[in-house]
């Protein structure tokens, strides 16, 4: 049976067997003119939407209809089914009602270019496989690295899936250096001395589960406390530091955030720097979500501190705007990368180091097949030059702060810290009713729930030290106050509907 429809009044390939079909290039090209077009509507809809969320059980029953090739529909048929589906059920990035999270509208050509990624494979780990995706990192580096001021040190670089595998990545590397006994023989040898991390009360939970994974346990993590602004609070760091070393803590690895989950707040990297070199640590910096602003002349002071670390990721798909998992891990010095992972394989890696294994990464990289998401990252770089990022950076930054100032004009709203980035946390607080402490809480947690079921706008929540805030995060450059005041007439009108059944 011909799954294909006419196109100019031919059939295409109507004999052909499915398999033949399925890779034929006259129906590919079909395929694509539909899902193009479905992609130039997504584009161009400026609608304020928020989320749209099917059940669970909704959904499945749909997928498995889809799934079921008794149902009969064409092969054009059932994909354009597939894609309304996807996009109905997707997050809407491109809309100035999403503000929920750090999830980014990618840059169109980033995107159009996933699908050069996709059709003409290079795996990213070894050169002879991926030439183009290492020497792009190679390439990416060298730009951060003038930014650090580490362009005639010994530095390096490695992409990889995300930034809790970059996280992990970084902290192995910290423990194979410090303890170069315990890939073999699986323990420290440190004379009665624990392995220990230590770490920030607000750090992602993928740097908090990392001393599980590895096998050090975890209590055997220092939980730093923060300040007022919610930063490592280094009076109190130095105090529980010492006791920890004094009671036989070996703290081999202090790790820090620039831009928390959070709130987006960022450590005094600096002085942690410090604390780390008092004892023999490894530093590494989480900084995923504000790591690019390095790329910002207005915001790179921010993060200058960066500088000082041994080894920080940041997530290209967060903050610069490219197809998600792309992840910059850099170290200060390379030469440290040789300890990550040391067992090698005779079919990926050579014995003597030539040119060629000098741009390869899978040897300091958990992943062997790996997508080049870097190729993305260096397309639009290529394309549109650095000043591009910093435009988008520095405008959605310029908009949470003008939120911020906004919020505080209004008498039943109270903002919960000054913005470092592009995330604000803030209260609904009505004044005609006293609520106790819980009530208020789950008053947070209702308005966000209201506002995603009405589906105009999409934020969400976060807990700070037991008190429930509402989160915006600015991720669409076309925001503007316009829809901040919006949102916060739609927030006052779900509170007072919700008041009343309190």
């Amino acid at each position: 049976m011909n799954n294909y429809k006419v196109s100019s009044n031919k059939i295409i390939n109507k004999n052909n067997s499915i398999l033949y079909d399925a890779f034929n290039p006259n129906n590919i090209s079909f395929l694509f003119e539909k899902i193009q077009q479905k992609l130039y509507k997504l584009l161009q809809d400026k609608t304020k939407k928020g989320i749209h969320c099917i059940t669970p059980h909704e959904l499945l029953n749909i997928a498995l209809h889809l799934t079921d090739h008794k149902s009969g529909e064409s092969i054009i048929e059932r994909l354009n089914q597939i894609v309304d589906l996807h996009i109905n059920t997707a997050i809407k990035v491109n809309s100035t009602g999403y503000m929920a999270r750090q999830f980014s509208s990618v840059i169109p050509v980033s995107a159009i270019y996933d699908v050069v990624n996709s059709l003409c494979p290079q795996p990213a780990s070894f050169y002879e496989c991926g030439p183009l995706p290492n020497v792009a990192d190679k390439i990416i580096a060298e730009k951060f690295a003038k930014f650090l001021g580490w362009e005639n040190s010994n530095y390096g670089m490695i992409s990889t899936s995300g930034a809790s595998l970059a996280n992990l990545t970084a902290v192995i590397t910290a423990r194979n250096n410090k303890y170069p006994n315990i890939w073999k023989k699986g323990n420290a040898d440190q004379k009665n001395l624990v392995p220990t991390i230590a770490i920030g009360t607000d750090a992602h939970f993928s740097v908090s589960r990392i001393a599980g994974i590895i096998g050090l346990g975890q209590d055997n993590i220092i939980l730093l406390p923060l300040n007022a602004q919610r930063q490592i609070c280094i009076k109190q760091a130095k105090q529980i530091l010492n006791k920890a070393h004094k009671n036989g803590k070996d703290i081999f690895c202090i790790i820090a955030a620039a831009g928390s989950t959070s709130i987006g707040a960022i450590d005094p990297l600096k002085e942690l720097s410090e604390l780390a070199i008092k004892y023999k640590a490894w530093f590494h910096v989480d900084a995923a979500h504000s790591g690019s602003f390095l790329v910002s002349d207005q915001l790179r002071n921010r993060v200058a501190g960066l500088t000082y670390a041994d080894s920080f990721c940041l997530d290209a798909h967060k903050t610069l705007f490219v197809p998600a998992a792309c992840t910059l891990l850099f170290y200060k010095n390379g030469d440290k990368t040789k300890h990550t992972f040391p067992i090698q394989a005779s079919y990926v890696t050579e014995e003597f180091e030539d040119e060629i294994t000098k741009f390869e990464s899978g040897t300091k990289n958990f992943e062997c097949t790996k997508r080049p998401s870097i190729l993305n990252l260096w397309v639009v770089w290529s394309l549109y030059g650095q000043q591009f990022f910093a435009t988008k950076l520095n405008l959605l930054v310029k908009t949470t702060f003008q939120a911020y100032k906004y919020l505080q004009t209004l008498d039943n709203f109270e903002t919960l810290h000054k913005p470092e980035s592009n995330i604000l946390c803030f209260r609904y607080l009505p004044n005609e009713k006293k609520l106790s402490k819980e009530k208020l809480n789950y008053l947070q947690l209702k308005i966000r729930d209201k506002i995603r079921d009405e589906g105009r706008y999409f934020i969400s929540k976060v807990d700070l030290d037991h008190i429930t805030a509402l989160r915006i995060v600015i991720m669409n450059h076309e925001i503007s106050m316009d829809d901040i005041a919006d949102l916060t007439k739609h927030i006052e009108t779900a509170a007072n509907s919700i008041l009343k059944t309190f």
